[in-house]
């Protein structure tokens, strides 16, 4: 176990500290000693920390991206609600309303179920027509099939990247998108508990994740919202 830990983890990566935990309780359960040799991986693993994106370019790169009829929707709908980028390919936006629903698809194997996401904003869902769709798959709760999703998400991810690079924001990825969602939430004085219920995970978890990137500019613009 130690060997493969060694051998075939990144150091300091989430896949070893995860491995060293999995083979450790292991060894509690099964009264294998030696235990403390694990400790020596774990904890050594830290997320790496997302740097907001500028929220004019992220617009251009919809714009870019939009008429394409296979993934364009998919960035536009993912800019608008904050959707992981499989949960769009279950997502029914209503225009009317300035929401959608779609299943929610959360991390750690847990059960999915339909969520909410609210439109930011909804004037942007309108002009790039997000209640015109025609996606070459779709899911529901009962037909979710992870392989083709996955499949689909690789073929978005190296189509995004040349893109994404014309218009200044070169490696930026589909999460990141839905980053700037949950970061545009707050800037927008969002209660966190429906901001969190729209991206599907607990007010906890946003205000650890997107208070991050809050920057001088953000500031600047909640002063200004202050003095009005």
């Amino acid at each position: 176990m130690l060997d493969y830990i060694i051998h075939d983890c990144e150091p300091e990566s989430k896949k070893r500290d995860s491995v060293a935990q999995y083979f450790k309780r292991l060894c509690v359960v099964n009264e294998i000693g030696g235990t403390k040799k694990f400790d020596n991986f774990i904890g050594k693993y830290e997320p790496k920390k997302r740097t907001s994106k500028d929220d004019q370019k992220l617009i251009d790169l919809v714009d870019l991206c939009r008429p394409n009829e296979r993934y364009g929707w998919t960035i536009a709908s993912q800019y608008i609600y904050g959707t992981r980028i499989a949960e769009t390919y279950s997502l029914i936006p209503d225009l009317d309303s300035g929401t959608a629903t779609s299943v929610c698809i959360p991390k750690g194997g847990k059960a999915m179920y339909i969520k909410y996401p609210i439109a930011l904003t909804n004037e942007l869902a309108q002009r790039w027509e997000l209640d015109k769709i025609e996606r070459p798959y779709t899911f529901d709760i009962e037909t979710y099939d992870p392989t083709i999703t996955k499949k689909i998400i690789d073929h978005l991810r190296r189509w995004l990247k040349p893109r994404a690079k014309e218009v200044g924001l070169e490696g930026i990825q589909p999460t990141d998108i839905r980053h700037a969602w949950g970061v545009r939430s707050i800037l927008a004085d969002m209660e966190a508990r429906t901001a969190s219920k729209s991206m599907g995970h607990d007010p906890r978890t946003h205000f650890a994740i997107y208070t991050q990137t809050y920057e001088k500019k953000d500031a600047m613009t909640q002063a200004k919202k202050l003095k009005k």
